[in-house]
């Protein structure tokens, strides 16, 4: 049986964690290494988040980290602080994410996804995007038109 994670994290410097990195510098990749071959995991859905400053440009970690590891498959993060054109998740799609990355922890972000125009989501669709929503189930629940 093949094996997928379908949900895992990578940062610059770590994540920093209640005490601090529990693997700095560039680490998580060589645990997770270690992990994957142990478990016969063949790919990773690795899940972009930039929601704190610490994370600041972690879609163009994650972007590297897949250029150089192909059994990484990133999605990339949008805050979702604007409705967004066309364009913008063309782009994502054009620097070979395999989709998107949703925080929904304000209710200004879920409004602004119910906000999406149908020419957006065509690109999602045309793209085949794999979409990760990460929320609390009452949020969950309120997403079905979406």
């Amino acid at each position: 049986m093949k094996r997928h994670d379908s949900h895992v994290h990578f940062f610059e410097n770590g994540f920093p964690g209640r005490y601090g990195a529990w693997f700095p510098d560039g680490q998580e990749v060589t645990v997770y290494e270690a992990f994957r071959k142990e478990h016969a995991v063949e790919r990773a859905l690795v899940v972009g988040f930039e929601g704190a400053p610490w994370a600041a440009g972690n879609n163009y970690t994650i972007a590297r980290l897949a250029s150089r590891h192909s059994w990484m498959a990133p999605v990339a993060y949008d805050a979702l602080e604007q409705v967004p054109e066309p364009v913008a998740w063309e782009a994502w799609r054009q620097r070979r994410f395999a989709g998107l990355s949703f925080y929904l922890l304000q209710p200004e972000q879920e409004a602004v996804l119910h906000s999406v125009p149908s020419a957006v989501w065509e690109v999602v669709n045309r793209w085949r995007a794999v979409i990760s929503i990460n929320c609390v189930p009452e949020v969950a629940g309120r997403l079905r038109p979406v």
